[in-house]
């Protein structure tokens, strides 16, 4: 799966020297490469930036209002993709960012979507790919379960695993 973006208005530079594509790695989806392209992008922005982000994904865009709507640690475990999810917004919190998702209609022949359509197919077979790094997001996470009793002679329920991924 492939990802790829551009940024259309910076003030200095000509857009077609500020994009980027690569592959996307582990367990793919189209979701996950989305949720990548905008990780990948938000770590490029300055500090203390407005950013508005087109995306024809509207997936990206509900599940992006709902975290930022209930930012409790236990909706981001809950849903798909937790880890990319905690780093996108661990990017916005750190860089002091203001982020819009804006829907761009998918197939409507909007010239920037389709050169983000076109840089994300050459992704697909770039040699260079993307991946969270588990120690990079630092997300405090909890594991608990009962064990069965010949595995826990002391009688400690339920077993709690404190991680720090």
């Amino acid at each position: 799966m492939g990802l790829g973006w551009l940024i259309t208005n910076h003030p200095t530079i000509d857009a077609t020297q500020l994009s980027f594509f690569c592959r996307a790695n582990k367990l793919l989806s189209s979701t996950k490469a989305e949720a990548l392209a905008l990780v990948s992008a938000l770590a490029t922005c300055p500090a203390n930036s407005t950013v508005t982000i087109n995306t024809n994904s509207k997936c990206i865009i509900d599940m992006f209002n709902y975290l930022l709507m209930n930012p409790l640690m236990r909706r981001f475990q809950k849903c798909n993709n937790y880890l990319t999810w905690a780093a996108i917004f661990k990017i916005i919190k750190s860089y002091h960012l203001t982020v819009t998702l804006i829907k761009v209609k998918a197939y409507s022949d909007d010239h920037y979507n389709n050169q983000a359509g076109a840089l994300a197919n050459q992704g697909r077979c770039s040699t260079t790919y993307i991946d969270i790094c588990l120690m990079a997001v630092n997300v405090n996470t909890y594991f608990t379960w009962n064990l069965p009793k010949r595995l826990n002679p002391d009688n400690i329920l339920p077993l709690v695993i404190d991680r720090n991924i």
